[in-house]
């Protein structure tokens, strides 16, 4: 048996909700958590340099 045949049962048998749950919601939280942390560290480095310059 080759591995995409398998592959492809597996997601022909795998329900929705699960993929849905179980792959694309972690991703997409873990995504944003990057874009909020990368935010708020700009938003330091921001504040630091017009402290830094007084």
């Amino acid at each position: 048996m080759h591995t995409s045949y398998l592959l492809s049962v597996f997601v022909k048998e795998l329900p929705g909700y699960i993929l849905l749950a179980g792959v694309f919601m972690p991703v997409a939280l873990l995504l944003l958590l990057i874009a909020f942390f990368r935010l708020k560290l700009t938003e330091a480095g921001i504040n630091q340099d017009r402290k830094s310059s007084r």
